[in-house]
């Protein structure tokens, strides 16, 4: 029972937790009035995706270490924090291909994308790709959208421009652009916020920082859709892993 409880959560999308977003503020009205009320409810969404975000991989390395007890003597000696940095997201994904070679070892990382394309490159850029779609169709034509409307144009038109950068591949949850994209604008907002850092700093940004080319991806809308592009991977492995443990179970 409580196996069915884990599972139904790490396989539920962040993305709900958006959709709740949008859901929240249909009652609030669409003035001006509201704007008041957009840094608020976006970090508030944001906080929400990255804290489900690291339970999610807690309770994977939980499953993992409740299958595998030789596993379990290894986790027990990690120390992966609160799961929010990119080496420690990275840490897991490996951990979770290598149970699921143990299950079966013709196991390859772009079995996962099969599918979305036949071709393993097409297929991530399909999904990338598919993310600004979820993105454009829950929140395009919303308050979530319209309160920081500059920075969710230069979002749609700069999203696609980094569908060329890889992730999921071997065992590199992401290349090198996106760790670095991760690093500046996902967890370094998300330390500010969930330590309130930004009480003790200037509200405005410099206009050093202004004129920096990389600002206008300083914004929640990429840092919502990095979140459901790590999300997306880790359900596809996760569902992976299940199917081989249950044929495990079969065989036995």
């Amino acid at each position: 029972m409580q196996n069915d409880v884990q599972n139904k959560f790490i396989l539920t999308p962040i993305e709900d937790i958006l959709k709740d977003a949008v859901n929240a503020c249909k009652g609030i009205g669409q003035g001006i009035e509201t704007q008041s009320l957009g840094e608020y409810v976006l970090q508030t969404t944001f906080l929400k995706m990255t804290g489900a975000q690291e339970q999610k991989l807690k309770s994977i390395c939980w499953e993992m270490a409740t299958n595998d007890y030789a596993y379990r003597y290894q986790y027990l000696k990690k120390n992966y924090g609160e799961c929010s940095s990119y080496a420690d997201k990275n840490s897991i994904y490996k951990d979770l291909i290598e149970q699921v070679k143990k299950q079966n070892r013709t196991f390859d990382v772009e079995m996962l994308f099969e599918d979305v394309d036949k071709d393993p490159v097409v297929a991530r850029r399909k999904m990338f790709m598919r993310v600004q779609k979820r993105i454009d169709r829950m929140i395009g034509r919303t308050l979530v959208a319209q309160w920081e409307e500059h920075n969710y144009l230069n979002y749609m038109d700069k999203w696609k421009g980094m569908a060329k950068w890889s992730y999921a591949l071997g065992n590199k949850l992401f290349s090198k652009e996106l760790q670095g994209f991760y690093w500046a604008v996902v967890f370094d907002h998300r330390n500010k916020c969930a330590h309130n850092l930004k009480s003790v700093q200037k509200n405005l940004p410099t206009l050093k920082t202004l004129e920096d080319e990389n600002y206008v991806y300083d914004n929640y809308y990429f840092r919502f859709s990095v979140l459901m592009l790590i999300d997306e991977v880790f359900i596809r492995l996760y569902k992976r892993y299940l199917d081989e443990i249950e044929k495990r179970v079969e065989v036995l």
